[in-house]
């Protein structure tokens, strides 16, 4: 059996860099080629003085009670699990994808097919009765009238 040889890499013994010739189409934007290369950038800079302004309208927002990213990631995790305690059968129904069940309950139209399948509770569909409109107030001595008009009680 031959030993292969060790080869002790360093700064002043570096790999061989081997390329790869990529074939077919390229996912890149060529057009855009000019006006996002630095050079160039670079060159208007020179001349104009100015750097080229973003386009985007800004953002500007009070984001400071947004969720922080462990957070955004222990809903998805328990989103997963929750959905994993699911029977095979709905997990099947929604592509084994906790997304495409949140997609299907978010739907009002799918309410009563997510209550049969025990997705979402059954509401109660009892009608709520309407208020009942104020009763007229009662006619008293005081704001009835006692048929002497203009009266004052002397006679």
């Amino acid at each position: 059996m031959e030993k292969k040889k060790r080869t002790v890499r360093s700064f002043a013994n570096p790999p061989k860099r081997e390329s790869q010739k990529m074939g077919g189409d390229m996912l890149t934007q060529q057009h855009m080629g000019e006006e996002t290369n630095i050079n160039n950038i670079m060159d208007k800079y020179r001349k104009t003085g100015t750097l080229p302004v973003a386009t985007g309208k800004p953002l500007f927002g009070d984001f400071s009670n947004g969720m922080e990213f462990a957070d955004a990631q222990m809903n998805i995790i328990r989103a997963q699990e929750e959905f994993d305690e699911l029977p095979a059968n709905i997990r099947s129904k929604f592509n084994n994808n906790p997304a495409d069940l949140l997609d299907f309950v978010a739907d009002e139209e799918n309410r009563d097919e997510a209550e049969k399948l025990g997705l979402i509770p059954h509401e109660n569909k009892k009608k709520v009765p309407e208020p009942s409109k104020p009763e007229e107030p009662v006619k008293t001595a005081k704001n009835e009238p006692d048929g002497k008009e203009g009266s004052d009680g002397a006679d």
